[in-house]
């Protein structure tokens, strides 16, 4: 029992982080492409590249995320 609460709480905080982490991304990519404003002015293009990256990543961990626990719901 110990151990399966030990291996939620690894899973919550690991879905969390990626969340954190997606939500930054997005929110990086809004701001360089509708607000024509970057923080950092002269990235290079390989930080671009992992931005984006990031990005796709997002959205393919958001799908699964609602494959595993969302559609169970709905049957």
């Amino acid at each position: 029992m110990r151990e399966l609460a030990t291996t939620d709480w690894l899973e919550l905080s690991l879905v969390l982080l990626f969340v954190v982490l997606a939500a930054a991304a997005v929110l990086l990519v809004f701001l360089r492409f509708k607000r024509n404003y970057w923080p950092l002015k002269k990235a290079p293009f390989w930080f671009e590249a992992l931005q984006l990256g990031a990005v796709i990543n997002a959205g393919f961990f958001s799908a699964r995320l609602v494959q595993i626990y969302l559609l169970p719901l709905f049957g």
